[in-house]
């Protein structure tokens, strides 16, 4: 059942906004996509002949989020931590787009 509205987080800097060279430990490292927290890849979405974009579930590496920080320490990285593990306790959420 899709849920009638979403959050979007936008964030805006530079290489300050990503945590630039603070690396994450392990546990905190978001390797496994999240099923209700969304962002948008490198991989999918860097590109000029793009025609559309390409949500996937969050990660906290391939993001396009200032340069190439992969598993650093940011804003961006820690609110989708938070919110994921929200919904998973059971706090009535919407989706987050985070671009």
């Amino acid at each position: 059942m899709t849920k009638p509205h979403a959050a979007v987080f936008i964030l805006m800097g530079q290489s300050n906004a990503v945590g630039y060279a603070t690396s994450m430990t392990e546990q905190d490292k978001i390797n496994t996509p999240l099923k209700n927290v969304y962002g948008l890849t490198r991989t999918h979405n860097l590109s000029y002949e793009n025609q559309e974009l390409v949500w996937t579930g969050y990660t906290s590496h391939d993001t396009i989020l200032g340069e190439e920080n992969d598993h650093t320490y940011s804003v961006a990285n820690c609110l989708a931590r938070f919110w994921q593990d929200a919904i998973d306790d059971g706090v009535d959420l919407p989706d987050l787009y985070i671009i």
